[in-house]
């Protein structure tokens, strides 16, 4: 009888492991990177050619191996780190499961030159997809330098999976920043194609580091954290609720010296600013939190990208506490409970007078929840279309007589459905008429349509007409940018400052012109009309905030794609932004011009059309 079950070759369970740790040329850099440290090394140059497909050399001036420890290294499961099982839920290393070396070796052609301090001569170690091709004497300092070159040349099918350079050699650069950051005793420098990417020389502590890496508005608003609690150490540094960004990416957070991404520390840093800062503003932060290790199992992945903790509502609390306090220490938040933002409309915060006011505003509650949930359906309402940018919340309309769509409590809301009265009434070009009824939480337009209520997100309205209307202006060349009086100058951090510099010219392409002007440093000499009377600075770092994520494709019509996106979503009318009569007529008159009216660029509904059965249906009554 043929037997169904094997033991797979050891090439191939090599390439399986390799699978799990090595995802990308900054994985491996990650990974040599580590060992270097655990290896004592206070001096580390990386090298890379072609992003890291060509070549990835990481050089230290740690201990360095003998050529018996050398050999070892590239086998499976050999690991200096641990010595018995109890050691497993207790690492004090970054390292430790003795994967990463022979599992890039078995997709790589990878050469090893070490020294230890007490030998005369070195060893060389080469390996090629796996397989030992070499080992002689060689000249070398103390230390170890692994080369890494022709990443996937034996497995093309995960070869075909790398991105763009530029998107290769931005990950790269975050893995090296994020050792940075943790170590300000450290020399680290990242060299590309022979230029110098970065170059983090030693430094005192580590608010001279944050210096060094963030961009000058992030270190102006630092506050310091320390703070002990029950055997643990919340420390580093945060920034004031002055300083936003549009991404959680400047979380820098560290368990035990080792960076995480850990939805548990995230969500206690965001709750710390709650009331503080806008929806989907976020805080930059260094923070290192340090607790027993027996409390985190940091062997959860081959990767070792996350961690588990023992309690999790423990950790949440103490970093929630320590952000709390320096920030209330650092004079940000009131002694008194937290006063609601402007942004908090009546209905999610209804001032109830009796029970009755309590059900009508329970009722406007549940048509906003069901935003998320109905099916989508578009107005169309006029054939005028208007290129015109909305007002700023904080710029006057020019015609300071016009009605503003007035804001309406569930008393309002209550007496004119009583009445069937209509602020406003417009003929659709299908002939059926539409009543605008005003705005809910200055965010959303209410209308009644025949026998159905219409419920439009303002914002998400808008987003699509701008979209459309640049993306026919970048098809058709017609892109008009808006000279500057004067240049905007602003900095950016290492990393960001190399995104963009990968996205100047499809910039200029969409009507903003961005020249370099100094180290790090950017000047925006012309924008696009659709972000005219915005804080320019404040966009271009939300939008570079996101180039991450448009780098995961190699098509160019999806980057610029991407940015229309962007830039549509930045010029569109937020949220909380009151419209007059006149605006709202014209956003409806705008919206029945554009190929998808039911979606925004997203794909989030713009419309939701609640008919009488939809209606009758929330009140349990029967549709006879």
């Amino acid at each position: 009888m043929t037997t169904k079950i094997r033991i797979i070759p050891e090439t191939l369970a090599n390439k399986i492991a390799a699978g799990e740790v090595v995802q990308r040329p900054a994985s491996v850099v990650k990974e040599l990177l580590e060992n270097s440290i655990d290896a004592g090394a206070d001096e580390i140059t990386v090298e890379v050619t072609r992003a890291g497909k060509g070549l990835m050399k990481v050089t230290d001036n740690g201990v360095g191996m003998t050529k018996d420890n050398a050999l070892l290294s590239i086998e499976r499961f050999a690991t200096s780190k641990l010595k018995n099982e109890e050691d497993l839920f207790n690492i004090k290393t970054l390292g430790f499961r003795g994967e990463a070396l022979p599992s890039i070796a078995s997709v790589s052609r990878l050469s090893i030159v070490t020294k230890t301090a007490d030998e005369i001569e070195g060893t060389l170690v080469y390996i090629e997809g796996g397989k030992l091709k070499k080992v002689q004497a060689a000249g070398a300092p103390t230390g170890t330098s692994i080369e890494v070159r022709n990443l996937f040349y034996n497995t093309p099918a995960r070869l075909k999976f790398m991105k763009s350079n530029t998107s290769e050699l931005f990950h790269i650069t975050n893995a090296v920043v994020k050792v940075a950051a943790s170590l300000h005793n450290l020399h680290i420098k990242l060299i590309s194609d022979g230029r110098v990417i970065v170059d983090f020389t030693k430094t005192a502590d580590l608010h001279n580091r944050i210096c060094d890496i963030f961009e000058s508005d992030v270190y102006r608003h630092l506050i310091k954290v320390d703070e002990k609690s029950g055997g643990a150490r919340i420390y580093g540094y945060v920034t004031s609720p002055v300083y936003t960004t549009g991404s959680t990416k400047k979380f820098f957070t560290y368990i035990n010296g080792r960076y995480v991404y850990d939805k548990v520390v995230n969500s206690a840093i965001i709750s710390a600013y709650k009331s503080l800062i806008e929806d989907r503003k976020y805080p930059a932060v260094v923070l290192f939190i340090d607790i027993p290790h027996d409390q985190v199992d940091v062997n959860v992945h081959p990767s070792k990208k996350d961690v588990r903790f023992n309690n999790q509502g423990m950790v949440f609390g103490l970093i929630q506490s320590a952000i709390k306090n320096t920030l209330s220490s650092a004079n940000v938040i009131d002694a008194a409970p937290a006063r609601l933002q402007e942004s908090e409309s009546l209905y999610n915060n209804p001032p109830t007078t009796d029970r009755g006011d309590s059900i009508k505003q329970s009722m406007l509650q549940y048509l906003d929840r069901s935003l998320a949930s109905q099916p989508a359906s578009a107005p169309y309402t006029g054939k005028d279309f208007s290129r015109a940018p909305f007002p700023r919340n904080d710029i006057p309309s020019q015609d300071s007589s016009a009605r503003v769509a007035p804001e309406y409590t569930a008393e309002d809301y209550y007496k004119r459905a009583k009445e069937g009265a209509a602020l406003e009434t417009h003929k659709d070009m299908y002939g059926d008429y539409i009543k605008i009824l005003g705005q809910v939480g200055a965010s959303f337009i209410l209308c009644s349509k025949g026998d159905s209520l219409l419920m439009i997100d303002q914002h998400a309205a808008h987003e699509r007409i701008l979209f459309d209307r640049l993306t026919q202006e970048y098809q058709e060349k017609n892109v008009s940018p808006q000279p500057l009086l004067l240049p905007i100058v602003f900095e950016l951090s290492k990393t960001d400052a190399l995104l963009l510099e990968n996205y100047l010219t499809e910039f200029k392409e969409l009507g903003f012109v961005i020249e370099p002007f100094g180290k790090n440093s950017y000047a925006v000499k012309e924008v696009p009309e659709v972000l005219l009377g915005y804080d320019y600075k404040e966009v271009i770092h939300d939008i570079i905030s996101e180039l991450m994520f448009l780098n995961k494709s190699n098509d160019i019509t999806d980057r610029v794609s991407g940015l229309l996106k962007l830039l549509a979503c930045k010029g569109a009318i937020k949220a909380n932004k009151k419209l007059t009569n006149e605006e709202i007529i014209r956003l409806l008159r705008d919206m029945s011009q554009t190929a998808f009216p039911t979606n925004c660029p997203h794909g989030r509904p713009v419309v939701i059309e609640l008919t009488q059965k939809d209606i009758r249906k929330m009140f349990k009554r029967s549709n006879g």
